[in-house]
């Protein structure tokens, strides 16, 4: 063969040979290498796990120890066994089962996903071990309000609430040197401080007894906690007539002008002030006669 003759060759070979090698250079295939192994002191299962391998989009290409589709599974003995998958770039995952009790599988986080790139290799590890996985609902100490992770019920500890502090008789009458007594209610203890002009009683039941030597009108203080509360009470001397009013007393009485002259009769209501006018004007009808024939005797 001449050279001319080889050249011509050389260059018809590369002609058909360039487009093939840039296209291998091109090719879009992406590879998921699955690396299977046993944890630390786990035996091999009696039965060899099943590796599944799958394609979601769009799909796997034919490979070594592969065929194509959209699935592929083996058999691996978990002893640092090595597998490549190719994938047209798309989404694929890596699962494992087996049919011995007592084994757990544990995946990196490569081992589902998305192949992006024409030509990347991703590594995917599968771990067989004989320790079972957290629950994926375990609480952390302080976190609450995710699923499975409710807040815990605390018992309460403090007062079951506070109630309007009162006293009771509001009012009352009491002569000077008799004992009188009040009843406090409400408040958020069962201790009462109670507070007259002379005296303090700290931390009683809610009955207080005590007796009053000055008279006058005077006001007795209980206390509960944050709260007061008032009760009246009017000391007379001794003799006078005790009045006790259960609530606060509303006074009355008829009014009667100084200057009107004292009659000796008590208050008269309306329809007997009538009467006795219609008797005073018959009356004056009845003498005025002899009321003229006696003025004019007198003045004769």
């Amino acid at each position: 063969m001449t050279f001319r003759r080889f050249a011509a060759a050389a260059i018809s070979i590369s002609i058909v040979a360039l487009p093939v090698i840039a296209l291998a250079q091109t090719s879009p295939n992406s590879q998921v290498v699955i690396t299977t192994v046993l944890a630390p002191g786990v035996s091999q299962p009696s039965n060899a796990p099943i590796v599944t391998v799958t394609a979601t989009s769009p799909y796997m290409a034919g490979y070594i120890n592969n065929t194509s589709g959209a699935n592929l599974s083996y058999a691996s003995g978990f002893t640092g066994e090595t597998r490549g998958v190719t994938f047209i770039p798309g989404s694929y995952s890596v699962t494992a089962s087996t049919n011995s009790s007592g084994y757990y599988f544990y995946y990196s986080n490569t081992c589902s996903g998305f192949t992006r790139l024409s030509g990347e290799i991703v590594s995917c590890v599968i771990t067989l071990s004989n320790t079972p996985p957290a629950p994926t609902n375990t609480c952390i100490s302080g976190v609450y309000g995710n699923p499975g992770c409710p807040a815990p019920v605390v018992p309460y500890q403090g007062p079951y609430g506070q109630y309007l502090l009162t006293c009771s008789p509001s009012y009352q009458t009491v002569a000077a040197g008799q004992p009188a007594t009040f009843t406090a209610a409400g408040g958020n203890s069962n201790a009462y401080t109670w507070t007259t002009l002379d005296r303090t009683t700290l931390n009683i039941g809610p009955s207080y007894t005590t007796v009053f030597q000055s008279t006058g009108v005077q006001t007795v203080m209980v206390n509960n906690g944050v709260q007061t509360a008032h009760c009246t009470i009017n000391v007379v001397a001794n003799g006078a007539t005790a009045i006790t009013y259960p609530g606060t007393p509303t006074l009355t009485s008829n009014f009667i002008p100084a200057f009107l002259p004292n009659t000796g009769f008590g208050p008269q209501d309306s329809a007997v002030l009538a009467f006795a006018l219609a008797l005073l004007i018959g009356a004056g009808i009845y003498v005025a006669p002899y009321v003229k024939r006696a003025i004019s005797v007198t003045l004769g």
